[in-house]
């Protein structure tokens, strides 16, 4: 497989993780103007999580790898969103194959108590690559002079 140079310094990709980790707002699906308002845990107005917000960690892991997905398999559902709160799927589970049996994870809990973070973290034989959407890039290689931190301003 033909790795992009983005990623070069940690060597042949072998497995990537991909995700998003959103504080989901609650939406009164009776009141037209809070629907739009909360319009990201509408299916009809968002397109679910999936589409809207956690296609971007996915987006980044395609650049990473230089590639599109083979295929693809998951699973998801509601657990904790109760009625009043939208229609949206508060969680997600996927596995991407890429060219060379690369797979990418991908997991999208969207709980009220949780972390944060759209992310994306690479793996290879010399070292990680990994990103956040609101903070840090973090090369980390075998060698401890190398790699470094972009931060986010």
């Amino acid at each position: 497989m033909r790795l992009s140079s983005k990623v070069l310094a940690i060597g042949f990709l072998t497995v990537a993780e991909a995700g998003l980790l959103f504080k989901q707002l609650p939406a009164n699906r009776r009141d037209s103007e809070l629907r739009l308002r909360a319009w990201i845990v509408d299916r009809a107005l968002s397109g679910d999580i999936i589409t809207e917000q956690s296609v971007h960690a996915v987006d980044v892991a395609t650049w990473m790898l230089d590639r599109h997905p083979l295929s693809a398999y998951g699973t998801g559902g509601r657990k904790y969103w109760g009625p009043g709160e939208g229609d949206t799927w508060d969680h997600f589970s996927i596995i991407y194959t890429f060219p060379e049996k690369v797979t990418v994870t991908h997991a999208s809990p969207q709980f009220l108590q949780c972390y944060g973070d759209c992310l994306c973290r690479v793996y290879g034989p010399k070292g990680t690559l990994d990103t956040h959407y609101d903070g840090n890039v973090t090369l980390l290689l075998q060698k401890s002079s190398e790699g470094g931190r972009l931060s986010n301003p």
